[in-house]
């Protein structure tokens, strides 16, 4: 899939000025964003948090600036269909020695997008192989996805599976260097997605980079439901080692962030999240610990279960992502990953909310647990804080709060 969004008004400020030496550690490797209007000032918010983007084209937007590098997010340039333009990559690439990835084919076996049989799209592919034997770049394969089956596929009558098309290109094109699988996913369920993507690693023994995904359900999207199938496929491709990248559709849409199907992660001021992109940005990968002291958002955790997401704003109107219990039997659980900066009693607070008393254990790595009280806030709407002391040595570790009693809904963690 790949549409063009209509471009907004400029917004005039710009999230602050980078320099490369000045970046906050990326919270994941993986994570990046497939979308066609980014801004010089989107790059600057998407600094540390989303580490890479692409935009269906050989060369970045010309709305990110000459300078866009500084902001420290990786673009991943693509060979489109079989007719893009080789010399404007060629050139785009001897500019910039820093590409290390070339992306093929967007959706070949759709004919409204780069429409090409297996065959096609074999004849085609030495010529990307030279450029990226010229440029020392690894190349992804064609970016699949189930179809109507309008391609056809010698040898089947399933030809709108992607199984077969990348099984057929593979018989034509033996010989060809193929570093990566390159997938689609637009479905309703996370076990769906986990199975489809799983599948492919298998199949064709490559690592995989999900370059569209979201959450579809014939228009049935809320906000909610998008928000806990970005965060439980998100976590899942983290701790997925054959996953290499993977990148949410879309930045922005014509109908915005609060209009249905409840996709972009960028608010309509440019350099602003949405409620979506404010869940997005903060989940960790597995190799980023948070710095305490500090304040860790709830719906950040690096694993958990048994809660679901719901956006509202804070004062100022910026949007906030609070967690709230799933109402049934399954455990809540939550696990973040800190770095203390020292031995240290803190003194943790927790935001939360709940309707009856209820009480949370909180452990530290293995050790034994210790118990925290919450009282009746008067319902699942109105928030209050509890306090107690937690001792954490300096260094690494993981922090789980699980609910023992009562169904709390839960917005921050303090750490002073």
């Amino acid at each position: 899939m790949f549409f063009r969004t209509t471009p907004l008004l400029y917004c005039s400020f710009l999230v602050g000025l980078f320099s490369s030496s000045a970046f906050a550690d990326t919270i994941s490797d993986k994570r990046g964003l497939a979308y066609a209007n980014t801004q010089a000032a989107d790059l600057a918010a998407m600094s540390g948090h989303i580490a890479w983007w692409y935009n269906w084209s050989a060369e970045p937007e010309d709305t990110v600036g000459d300078d866009y590098t500084q902001y420290g997010v990786e673009y991943v340039p693509m060979a489109v269909n079989a007719n893009f333009d080789e010399d404007a990559l060629r050139s785009y690439l001897t500019n910039h020695p820093e590409v290390k990835y070339l992306l093929a084919f967007n959706e070949p076996n759709f004919t409204d997008q780069a429409n090409l049989t297996p065959q096609e799209a074999a004849d085609a592919w030495p010529t990307l192989e030279s450029i990226a034997d010229d440029f020392d770049l690894k190349l992804v394969a064609p970016a699949v996805n189930y179809s109507p089956g309008d391609v056809d596929i010698p040898g089947t009558d399933n030809d709108g599976s992607p199984y077969e098309y990348l099984d057929a290109f593979f018989d034509d094109c033996s010989d060809c260097r193929v570093d990566y699988i390159a997938v689609h996913s637009y479905m309703a369920t996370t076990d769906s997605f986990e199975a489809y993507v799983k599948k492919f690693n298998t199949r064709y023994n490559k690592p995989v980079w999900v370059t569209e995904w979201n959450y579809s359900d014939s228009g049935n999207e809320t906000l909610e439901n998008q928000m806990d199938y970005m965060a439980d496929t998100v976590r899942w491709m983290e701790q997925q080692d054959y996953v290499f990248r993977y990148a949410w559709f879309i930045g922005r849409t014509s109908g915005g962030a609060s209009a249905s199907p409840y996709v972009d992660i960028l608010s309509s001021d440019y350099g602003s999240w949405s409620a979506l992109g404010s869940l997005y940005k903060g989940i960790p990968g597995s190799n980023y610990y948070a710095p305490l002291p500090g304040t860790l958002q709830a719906e950040h955790a690096y694993t958990m279960t048994g809660m679901h997401h719901r956006a509202t704003t804070d004062s100022d109107g910026n949007p906030v992502v609070q967690l709230f219990s799933d109402q049934d039997e399954t455990e809540q659980a939550m696990t973040y990953q800190v770095q203390s900066s020292s031995d240290k009693t803190y003194s943790m607070s927790v935001s939360y909310a709940a309707s009856s008393n209820a009480q949370i254990s909180i452990q530290v790595d293995s050790d034994s647990s210790q118990s925290l009280f919450l009282p009746n806030t008067g319902g699942v709407y109105f928030w209050e804080t509890a306090t107690t002391s937690l001792y954490l040595s300096s260094g690494t570790h993981t922090i789980t709060i699980k609910s023992t009693s009562g169904q709390p809904g839960f917005d921050w963690f303090k750490f002073e």
